[in-house]
């Protein structure tokens, strides 16, 4: 079954998950490469040791996907090669539930962020968010009303974060968009 389907069943039974991305630029900062990925996110040794624990911890309870599927890796990206119906189908499902949402991402998403009718937006940096993960955790950890769905568009440090929340409490439903 393709992730997306799996993602929508799951979203519209209210059951909570955690849906986290495995990419190449996480690999090269666990590495301890030097450099940045491709969304200008410098990579670091305690970005890196961060990354290592939140895969360690979520990838035997959540849909952790490597970069090498890229089918499922984007699924929820709206693509040339994307399943349009099915992402459609999916956000759609977000949009209209009830449930509070909570975005995660830079300013230039806040037009996403409306759109998907989040009842709030935590503003992160478009470059180097992980510099700022001590504000952006204690705002996350404000929302924390049962059944709430975060939606991460936040690069390598989302991953953390969601980790984080993760361990405070597990019946949250954790989307890195």
């Amino acid at each position: 079954m393709d992730m997306i389907n799996l993602l929508t069943i799951f979203y519209r039974n209210k059951l909570p998950f955690i849906f986290m991305k495995h990419g190449d630029g996480e690999d090269a900062c666990i590495r301890g490469d030097v450099g940045a990925n491709c969304d200008g996110h410098r990579y670091g040794p305690v970005l890196g040791a961060c990354l290592r624990d939140a895969f360690r911890i979520i990838q035997p309870i959540g849909f952790v996907v490597d970069f090498n599927d890229q089918w499922n890796y984007n699924c929820l990206l709206h693509r040339v090669d994307s399943n349009r119906e099915k992402l459609k189908e999916f956000w759609l499902s977000v949009k209209y539930d009830w449930r509070p949402k909570i975005f995660v991402g830079p300013e230039k998403l806040r037009n996403a962020s409306k759109w998907l009718r989040a009842e709030n937006m935590v503003l992160i940096p478009e470059d180097n968010a992980f510099d700022d993960s001590r504000r952006i955790l204690e705002e996350l950890h404000t929302y924390n009303r049962p059944g709430s769905v975060f939606i991460f568009c936040g690069g390598m440090a989302a991953k953390y974060w969601m980790k984080e929340l993760y361990l405070r409490d597990p019946k949250k439903t954790l989307i890195d968009a």
